[in-house]
């Protein structure tokens, strides 16, 4: 695509893992006891596999959940990124809005889409 239109930087918005089945998408992709049934604390009291890959489904090569695996998702995605750019003679300028702890060695965080009010003063210091 850079061959066509020369770019120099990327934003990679929403770049978290999903799915528009809201888990699993067949019958014989449930599991007898779904981890999101035991899990002691859930953050916003949402759903958390809405629009989202089940939490038990594996990845392969490394035998974990998508548990344990969901965050590093957006990571892996701009450290690759950065990857090409470099192997490409350029100095990586990515944006990304899914991400882990390390990031910066990659890319720079955006926060999301927001307003100018206290409330999303609030939300950044904590998205940060």
């Amino acid at each position: 695509m850079h061959e066509k239109i020369p770019f120099d930087g990327l934003w990679l918005d929403m770049n978290e893992a999903s799915n528009f089945c809201n888990g699993v998408c067949y019958s014989n992709q449930k599991v007898a006891k779904p981890v999101k049934n035991m899990l002691p604390y859930i953050p916003t009291g949402r759903d958390l596999e809405e629009k989202s890959i089940s939490l038990d489904a594996y990845h392969k090569g490394n035998n974990a959940t998508e548990l344990d695996m969901h965050s590093l998702f957006g990571t892996w995605e701009v450290a690759t990124t950065a990857e090409w750019f470099t192997k490409a003679g350029k100095r990586p300028m990515i944006i990304e809005r899914s991400g882990f702890a390390g990031i910066g060695k990659y890319g720079s965080r955006w926060m999301g889409d927001n307003w100018s009010d206290e409330k999303y003063m609030g939300y950044s210091l904590v998205g940060v």
